[in-house]
């Protein structure tokens, strides 16, 4: 089981190639459609017109099953208890 790490999309205007990186629950949740809003976005932060999208990169790494399902016993947990509580 493996989960992305990071994803770089490249892009370019029309004099440079730029690289966006996205991590955490960013990189994780990632839609590969969505990769030239992303660069749009970035164009717009840099002041410069997107004109191309190159490519869109993965890094993953591999998942421990145990302690996933840790971390998602915990997560569900908290929820429960917030929920009991009214937090």
């Amino acid at each position: 089981m493996e989960r992305i790490t990071k994803v770089t999309i490249t892009w370019a205007d029309a004099e440079w190639e730029y690289d966006l990186e996205l991590t955490g629950l960013e990189a994780e949740n990632f839609k590969e459609k969505y990769a030239e809003e992303y660069a749009r976005e970035d164009a717009e932060e840099k002041d410069t017109v997107f004109e191309e999208l190159i490519s869109v990169d993965y890094k993953t790494e591999e998942i421990d099953k145990e302690e996933f399902c840790r971390e998602q016993y915990e997560i569900w947990a908290e929820f429960e208890w917030e929920c009991r509580t009214g937090r």
